[in-house]
C-alpha cells in the first residue's frame, strides 16, 4: 500500500487540518460489523510518526472515532479477541529524543531504536462511539536483539496472543498481556 497525502481527515471534529502522510498497514472487521484500521501517520513536513487506530462504518467508510498514540510509534497489525476487544501490534521508538526508526523497502520497521509494542483495546472501547483514552494493557519487548516491530498477531480461543516480533522471534502473551514465553532464536532457522 502506498502512502497517501491528505489535507484533512473527516468524521473526527478533533482533527486539525494539517497535511499528513498516512500509511495504513492493517484492517480487521469487528463483531459489530465496523472496521478497525491501524496505521502510521507522519506529518508531511517530515515530523514525527504516530500510531493511529480508526474505527470506521462499513456502510459509508465514515470515521466513527480515531485514536493517536502520540509517541514515535506506528501500528502494523490488528486482531480481535473473543470478548470483542482487539489487539494491535507495532513499534515504539526506544529513544524519545531521537528519530532513528527506518523502514525497509517492504515497509517493515528496521532500526535499533524501534521496540516491538503490543496493546489491547477493551471491548467497551471497541464498541463505543468515542475514541478510547488509554489501552487496557500494553507489552513492550525490551530485548536488544528483538528490535523492530510486532507483526502477524494471532489470538487463540483463550485470548492468548502470539506475535512475530523483531526480526523473527515469537512471543506468547496471556490474556492480560503478560509474557508467557519468547523464543530467543529467529525463524526460520538456517
Amino acid at each position: 500500500m502506498e502512502e497517501v497525502a491528505v489535507a484533512a481527515m473527516t468524521g473526527s471534529p478533533s482533527m486539525e487540518l494539517v497535511e499528513r502522510l498516512i500509511k495504513p498497514t492493517g484492517v480487521a472487521e469487528s463483531p459489530d460489523g465496523t472496521y478497525f484500521i491501524v496505521a502510521g501517520i507522519t506529518e508531511a513536513s517530515g515530523g514525527k510518526s504516530d500510531m493511529n487506530i480508526a474505527k470506521i462504518a462499513a456502510t459509508d467508510g465514515e470515521i466513527i472515532w480515531e485514536m493517536n498514540h502520540e509517541a514515535e510509534s506506528g501500528a502494523e497489525t490488528v486482531a480481535f479477541t473473543s470478548d470483542g476487544g482487539f489487539i494491535i501490534g507495532g513499534y515504539l521508538d526506544n529513544e524519545t529524543d531521537a528519530i532513528e526508526v527506518y523502514f525497509k523497502s517492504s515497509g517493515q520497521v528496521d532500526g535499533e531504536n524501534a521496540k516491538p509494542f503490543i496493546a489491547k483495546i477493551s471491548a467497551a472501547d471497541a464498541e463505543g462511539s468515542s475514541a478510547p483514552s488509554s489501552f487496557e494493557w500494553t507489552y513492550t519487548c525490551s530485548d536488544a536483539e528483538n528490535y523492530g516491530s510486532a507483526k502477524a498477531i494471532r489470538i487463540d480461543s483463550s485470548d492468548n496472543v502470539y506475535a512475530v516480533i523483531g526480526h523473527g522471534a515469537i512471543v506468547k502473551l496471556d490474556d492480560a498481556g503478560e509474557e508467557v514465553w519468547k523464543t530467543d532464536e529467529y525463524y526460520p532457522k538456517t
